[in-house]
């Protein structure tokens, strides 16, 4: 058991009703004997919350298994409680359980129940508040901060323009296979990849937590929203094979314009395979046309 509560000032963009159950499911979750420590992360702790916010609280735990069936019994006795979702396993929240209520259905409060044995190697947000008087965290945090090879943002991808290749690969490969929407979620990884490299490599944007594509319409220039908005397809083959001709149009001049320090043999795999993607795309792009019209002429 911890004593925990929220800072006014972390909060203030909070309804009455929200913080009545937030502060609610904080209390439960501080009286529990096996958390250790309690951290209030995301937007409310970035200057980036609005009214559709919702809270996210990362406890560290000792000696507990977290499993949705015992969370919604602890969880039980708050008193605008709707539902708990457990969401999964991710690394940048371990367990991930999401309360709603029945009060507010927009609002929602994520537990990230973070393991003990983990907590030096987990990634503490470098801008998340004590929730407790431990000062646990805090100190992991601090710690973490003062190393050599600290990351700011460790969920960034660091071979970002090779796995724009092997996804650019992938499209091709299903759509000559006709799985359209494999190569849709090929197509919006790769898309995702160019974000990366628009937004760190390019504009030296580093302040955002989590997800790259994260709040990026702040951040890019309107040119390039533009063009990755052009590269949203509709489902049907010929249009997912021209939307991703139009992406690596952007990939390459990215690639000349931030002139990534890449190994050589890396940068000529990179160039032969993109002239490889776009002579297939373009095959296929008039294999199409080709079909559309001779079923015109029938």
């Amino acid at each position: 058991m911890v004593n925990a509560s929220f800072p006014h000032k972390a909060i203030a963009d909070l309804k009455s009703a929200q913080l009545k159950d937030a502060t609610e499911v904080l209390a439960v979750v501080a009286s529990w004997p096996f958390v250790v420590d309690i951290m209030l992360g995301g937007s409310f702790t970035r200057d980036k919350s609005n009214t559709r916010s919702d809270i996210d609280l990362f406890v560290l735990y000792k000696g507990f298994t977290p499993e949705i069936a015992d969370m919604s019994k602890r969880l039980g006795t708050i008193e605008n409680l709707s539902v708990i979702i457990y969401q999964g396993f991710f690394p940048w929240t371990q367990d991930l359980f999401t309360v709603y209520f029945n009060s507010d259905p927009d609002f929602s409060v994520d537990l990230c129940m973070i393991d003990e044995t983990t907590k030096e190697h987990f990634f503490w947000e470098p801008k998340g508040v004590s929730l407790s008087d431990t000062g646990i965290i805090q100190q992991i945090r601090s710690n973490q901060m003062k190393e050599v090879n600290y990351k700011p943002h460790p969920f960034l991808r660091s071979n970002v323009f090779e796995l724009s290749i092997i996804s650019l690969k992938k499209i091709s490969k299903n759509l000559e296979r006709n799985h359209i929407w494999n190569s849709i979620e090929q197509l919006s990884i790769f898309r995702r990849y160019i974000m990366q490299i628009v937004r760190v490599n390019l504009m030296k944007d580093l302040d955002f937590l989590g997800r790259v594509d994260r709040d990026i319409e702040d951040v890019i220039p309107s040119i390039i929203q533009q063009q990755l908005l052009q590269s949203l397809p509709i489902y049907k083959t010929d249009d997912v094979a021209k939307k991703t001709l139009l992406l690596i149009q952007l990939f390459e001049n990215l690639i000349d314009e931030v002139q990534p320090n890449l190994n050589p043999d890396i940068s000529k795999w990179i160039s032969r395979q993109l002239s490889s993607e776009s002579k297939k795309l373009n095959s296929f792009l008039l294999s199409a046309i080709t079909r559309h019209e001779s079923f015109n002429n029938r």
